[in-house]
């Protein structure tokens, strides 16, 4: 058996089809129709992860999490949001939410991003109880796209890494000096530098040289209509061949936040 989740959710039918999809992957389903009921699960059932709808009778998720959050008994358990309401995500981020899973979502999307936020919340009681030595893991990332950014920045917020972020490459190369980190993410199509160049000077830089360089990309899956897109997306494959040829580490492809995180405990937290 694997962890105890709780669904919180006023629809019976949502309780019904996600639990289902739950149990068939083994997790141990508690469920509760409101947040104030929740309260009473949660303290009696202390589950692993806590599921939940935001608009709800008596009392809605953002209560919920807030009066989780609030009690030290229960303000580590991982709270997934479920969302369809892109402003609303933005409310929940800034009181810190672990995770969220935007409506529509497909079963898959939901065991991944459960197991994401479990292992986040794993991840940081490791640094709390003195693992990877005592050192909290440092993170430089240089990308063109300042949405990916703030997401890597609140995933390794999540994960107890210490992250910085710059949008150049000739910046990457300051920070880095100055920062020191244990692994730096390069975005493939930056505009100042190609990142072939970027990798070779990062190499070349006693402070840097022995550090693991990984590659990456972006594009929204909704854009692939798009004929420059499409021409953006061939030009990367070339780009992520230089990116390894001038000795990066790792390409990782496409950016997907499961992925960075996984990568970082791979190159730094498990070598």
């Amino acid at each position: 058996m694997k962890a105890k989740i709780l669904i919180v959710d006023d629809d019976p039918d949502i309780l019904e089809v996600t639990g289902k999809s739950l149990r068939n992957h083994d997790y141990e389903v508690v469920t509760a129709d409101n947040g104030r009921l929740a309260l009473d699960v949660i303290n009696e059932e202390m589950p692993d992860l806590v599921l939940t709808d935001v608009l709800m009778p008596e009392m809605d998720g953002f209560t919920l999490y807030k009066k989780l959050k609030n009690n030290s008994l229960t303000n580590n358990i991982p709270v997934l949001i479920i969302t369809g309401r892109g402003k609303m995500e933005d409310a929940f981020k800034v009181v810190g939410a672990d995770g969220f899973l935007s409506k529509p979502f497909t079963s898959e999307d939901l065991i991944n991003e459960i197991d994401h936020v479990i292992n986040l919340a794993k991840n940081r009681n490791v640094f709390k109880t003195g693992g990877n030595k005592g050192k909290v893991v440092k993170v430089l990332a240089v990308g063109s796209d300042k949405t990916i950014l703030d997401n890597m920045r609140f995933q390794s917020q999540k994960a107890g890494f210490e992250m910085e972020v710059v949008m150049s490459a000739s910046d990457a190369i300051a920070k880095g000096v100055k920062f020191l980190p244990d692994i730096i993410f390069v975005d493939v199509q930056l505009q100042d530098m190609t990142c072939g160049e970027i990798v070779d000077i990062l190499h070349r830089l006693p402070q840097l040289d022995k550090k693991p360089i990984i590659g990456y990309c972006y594009y929204a899956v909704d854009d692939l209509g798009d004929t420059q897109v499409r021409r953006n997306i061939l030009k990367v494959n070339e780009l992520s061949k230089q990116l390894i040829e001038s000795g990066a580490s790792h390409y990782m492809g496409r950016y997907n936040h499961q992925i960075f995180v996984k990568t970082i405990i791979n190159y730094v937290i498990q070598k």
